[in-house]
């Protein structure tokens, strides 16, 4: 019955679904969570994915957070407020510290960095500071897009927007 709520009403995918509603106290966390943001696919997702993985660690009950703030965290991601790995850090601080993730976001500046200006400068930056690997994707290595990614995302503290960050990458790489 749970099974079927879940999979038939709510749209969540069979695995996801049998997940959930195998375990009381995970089927209860995720409807609170659900009360707080409707958005069951992505609440389901981060259940079965992040936070199962946690809870190898510790039990549901013992979570330093609960589910709005765990509702809160999912509606950041699913909005893109945050990147995928601004919401590891936000959801690793939840764990440590049980920070509701708005005050983690902006204590952290992890808000997602959309400005084309502010990308430039720092993709400008990343480019001056490996001139000899930028030789190298000029000279055919464009593997070497992931190496500048990542240092754009270092700089931002994983909070470049990816897309915008690589279109800017291959635009001043490809001049």
């Amino acid at each position: 019955m749970r099974f079927d709520r879940l999979h038939d009403n709510l749209g969540v995918d069979r695995e996801a679904a049998a997940t959930i509603a195998s375990d009381e106290d995970l089927a209860s966390f995720f409807d609170a969570a659900l009360d707080v943001y409707d958005a069951p696919n992505a609440i389901a997702n981060w259940m079965v994915n992040q936070l199962r993985a946690a809870l190898k660690e510790t039990s549901l009950g013992a979570l330093p957070f609960g589910p709005a703030a765990f509702a809160e965290l999912v509606r950041l991601v699913d909005t893109e407020e945050i990147t995928s790995r601004g919401a590891d850090t936000v959801f690793q601080e939840m764990l440590e510290e049980g920070t509701a993730p708005s005050t983690i976001v902006e204590k952290r500046d992890l808000r997602r960095v959309d400005d084309t200006e502010v990308l430039e400068e720092t993709v400008n930056d990343v480019l001056a500071d490996h001139p000899e690997e930028v030789a190298r994707y000029r000279d055919g290595d464009t593997n070497l897009i992931g190496f500048f990614m990542g240092q754009v995302m270092q700089a931002t503290n994983g909070s470049a927007n990816p897309e915008l960050a690589r279109d800017l990458l291959r635009g001043h790489l490809e001049d």
